[in-house]
């Protein structure tokens, strides 16, 4: 998913009832996992920037919080 620009967000939960005992075993036990994905496609409007740097000989450096392969796709496209 990660080379098809996708991002991957994976969480764990669980209603848990007013009354019950906490513990690890209570708590995680039972519990609904759901993935989220979402298109990691550039905007617009950092390809017309990036477009407009290599016009002017600026090198673009691209920071980010995502997974490499997520980067790198970005990047290429």
């Amino acid at each position: 998913m990660a080379q098809d620009t996708l991002r991957v967000l994976g969480i764990a939960y669980r209603e848990v009832p007013d009354k019950i005992a906490y513990s690890e075993d209570t708590i995680e036990n039972s519990m609904v996992f759901s993935v989220c994905r979402h298109d990691g496609s550039p905007r617009g409007e950092a390809i017309e920037a990036t477009k407009v740097c290599n016009e002017v000989g600026i090198r673009p450096i691209m920071i980010t919080g995502d997974h490499k392969l997520t980067a790198v796709a970005i990047a290429r496209k």
